[in-house]
């Protein structure tokens, strides 16, 4: 499947974080969220991106207000 890929930067703009991940063409690829590292369900965010081979962006929406801390990750989706 090729050489693994993973979260690159994540940064906080005004009220919003955003996740930059790698990627690879033929999967899609699904910001998740939870606010404990260890206790809870991935919620996911927005909606699935495609792979491009180059690096996608995801945005989580006024959580750098809203949340006290925050745990996220892209999951590989079919």
């Amino acid at each position: 499947m090729g050489s693994p890929v993973h979260i690159v930067e994540t940064a906080v703009s005004g009220s919003n974080v955003t996740v930059k991940r790698e990627s690879f063409v033929g999967r899609n690829f699904q910001l998740q969220q939870r606010d404990s590292l260890t206790v809870g369900s991935w919620a996911d965010l927005g909606a699935a991106q495609a792979g491009t081979g180059g690096l996608l962006t995801f945005t989580d929406t006024g959580s750098a207000i809203n949340a006290l801390a925050r745990f996220y990750r892209v999951h590989i989706v079919p």
